[in-house]
């Protein structure tokens, strides 16, 4: 059994960890383009998840645009039945301001950004709290064009970390 400690200003676990329970970060090894208005799976960012477990996800999206006009929608799919899904993406558009969406349930569509800020070098944060229920399976995180036949590339170097919680 481990303890909590209070250091300055940061709380600091002592203690063993599960392996289930320790964070797990993967890289996108390669950029996946999709250049329509339906989500597609961001190929190299999907995780195995266990039956009747929590999981926090984020990610750090690296994204180039085939021009600046064209947005970004994030979503993710995973195994049948989940108990709950709550997430949200955001970047910074063409005016310099944040912009983004949410979503709670599979392959929601309807939520992207309306511009991206230039056609390279574009960020996107997603924010991810996943409640699996009786089935193991993949969660994949997905991503769409705001125009169709205007291409949205997820770029090599893109981050996702998770961490399985409340086992």
């Amino acid at each position: 059994m481990g303890k909590l400690l209070l250091v300055g200003l940061f709380t600091v676990f002592i203690g063993a960890l599960t392996p289930a329970r320790g964070e797990v970060v993967i890289r996108k090894l390669a950029d996946t383009t999709n250049s329509t208005t339906t989500l597609a799976d961001v190929a190299g960012m999907s995780i195995t998840v266990e039956a009747n477990r929590d999981y926090l996800i984020e990610a750090w999206l690296l994204v180039d645009t085939a021009v600046a006009t064209t947005g970004i929608a994030v979503g993710v799919n995973g195994p049948a039945s989940p108990i709950q899904i709550g997430g949200f993406f955001r970047t910074t558009v063409s005016n310099g301001t944040l912009d983004g969406g949410g979503f709670t349930s599979y392959n929601q569509t309807g939520q992207n950004t309306s511009s991206l800020l230039a056609t390279t070098g574009n960020f996107v944060k997603l924010d991810c709290l996943f409640r699996n229920g009786s089935t193991a399976g993949t969660f994949t995180l997905r991503f769409a064009s705001e125009i169709a036949s205007s291409g949205v590339t997820v770029k090599a170097g893109s981050v996702l970390r998770y961490r399985e919680i409340g086992r």
